[in-house]
């Protein structure tokens, strides 16, 4: 089976998708991390909202999002909430 050649444009084009998803992700752990009056709930609601958008750009891509990011996402709530 041949892999399918992408243009250069295809390849920037994810490139900047993959850089937005990185700093959206980044935003949403700061926000867990140090938003004083933050709740479990709406940390969790967050992270629903991050997993939303990075379909919304990748839709197939739901398991890769849990494998990569919700990780970081799930050790970043217990820590700020001490849940073990």
């Amino acid at each position: 089976m041949k892999e399918k050649e992408y243009s250069e444009e295809e390849i920037r084009e994810d490139r900047l998708k993959q850089k937005r998803i990185q700093v959206v992700c980044d935003y949403a752990i700061y926000i867990i991390r140090t938003k004083k009056d933050l709740t479990l709930l709406e940390a969790e609601k967050i992270v629903e909202e991050v997993k939303n958008y990075v379909l919304k750009i990748f839709p197939d891509k739901e398991e890769t999002f849990n494998i990569i990011y919700l990780p970081r996402f799930k050790r970043e709530i217990e820590k700020r909430f001490t849940l073990n």
